[in-house]
């Protein structure tokens, strides 16, 4: 289950007083992205980039604050700025290949999350997910 953000209705706080209206402990669910704070799936995916690829994601981050500048200064008007899911596709466009078997491989179900060239699966970031599951997978 996701926390998602205050924006979009959500927040940790939120899901889990949600949670504990159904009846059911905190501990039985896990909130992502670390089930601590606001945030999704995709929070969680831009936590655990391999860091050889950080200047990915501060390229990424570059391309919003111009988007905001424009906004605010040449268009005058509010621009939507891109979806997290959009960061995560374009990170991974950015590393696979040009082939359509490769641009396959960056859509949400074909996705491998195992390449270390692309995931860290040792970041700290993934210690209280990995808790969670050795609960439930010993």
């Amino acid at each position: 289950m996701y926390a998602d953000t205050k924006d979009n209705g959500g927040g940790f706080a939120k899901r889990k007083k949600e949670i504990e209206g159904y009846g059911l402990a905190l501990n039985e669910i896990f909130l992502f992205p670390n089930n601590k704070y606001d945030g999704a799936l995709e929070d969680l995916l831009e936590n655990i980039i391999n860091q050889t690829n950080k200047s990915i994601f501060d390229c990424w981050n570059k391309f919003e604050n111009c988007l905001q500048g424009c906004a605010s200064n040449e268009i005058k008007k509010e621009l939507t700025i891109p979806a997290k899911k959009s960061k995560i596709y374009v990170y991974l466009e950015t590393l696979l290949g040009k082939s359509k078997k490769e641009k396959e491989k960056i859509k949400d179900p074909n996705r491998e999350y195992k390449v270390a060239e692309h995931w860290d699966l040792d970041a700290e970031y993934l210690i209280p997910l990995k808790n969670f599951l050795e609960k439930y997978l010993k």
